[in-house]
């Protein structure tokens, strides 16, 4: 059985998701980004001994935190992300995760590739549901702190939540122009 499966089968069993249900370790003599996981064998309906099988477990849903996946390399998402640092303080509610590291694994971030996070932003839920764009920014203001769940929320009246869309469109398509206007009346008042 496909070990995913396997895992997510032993969730519903219990009716609870795998993060919930099961106690993970780090799975050190299997190669890859591998959690190793106690799960009950479920066989026709009946509950049989636990065994251990291999389950891709995305990091935000085995600590609890929501994942914003942000470009290192734009000004826009870095403002964006110490935003929302402020916000936070020292609360730990949101995983960074740059993008731009050589490091950055889609296997980690729910197969979210590269090009994909260029494109727009996304983000994890703690859940493990991968959201993008708008909706991505209102769960981030959510987690973040009073301010911007206030933020969150007005962002879902009717027709602010068509202004915050169109606002968020024109920044995603915009972001680099505005990261070099951004640079560039830093250098000509000296800022920078």
């Amino acid at each position: 059985m496909h070990t995913r499966a396997c895992t997510q089968l032993a969730a519903r069993a219990y009716g609870q998701t795998v993060t919930d249900a099961f106690v993970t370790r780090p799975a050190t003599l299997l190669p890859g980004p591998l959690t190793a996981v106690v799960a009950p064998k479920v066989l026709g309906g009946q509950q049989m001994r636990p065994h251990i099988c291999c389950a891709s477990v995305n990091a935000s849903a085995s600590d609890g935190r929501i994942k914003y996946l942000y470009d290192g390399g734009c000004k826009v998402c870095q403002t964006f992300k110490s935003s929302l640092q402020a916000q936070e303080g020292n609360k730990d509610r949101i995983n960074y995760v740059n993008i731009a590291e050589d490091s950055y694994s889609p296997q980690e971030n729910n197969d979210v590739s590269y090009d994909d996070a260029m494109s727009t932003i996304h983000a994890i839920s703690a859940d493990g549901k991968t959201v993008k764009g708008p909706d991505a920014v209102k769960e981030l203001f959510g987690e973040a702190g009073s301010t911007t769940d206030f933020l969150a929320k007005a962002a879902d009246q009717p027709g602010f939540d068509q202004l915050f869309g169109s606002a968020y469109d024109f920044m995603s398509k915009n972001r680099f122009q505005i990261s070099d206007a951004a640079t560039k009346a830093k250098k000509a008042v000296g800022a920078e």
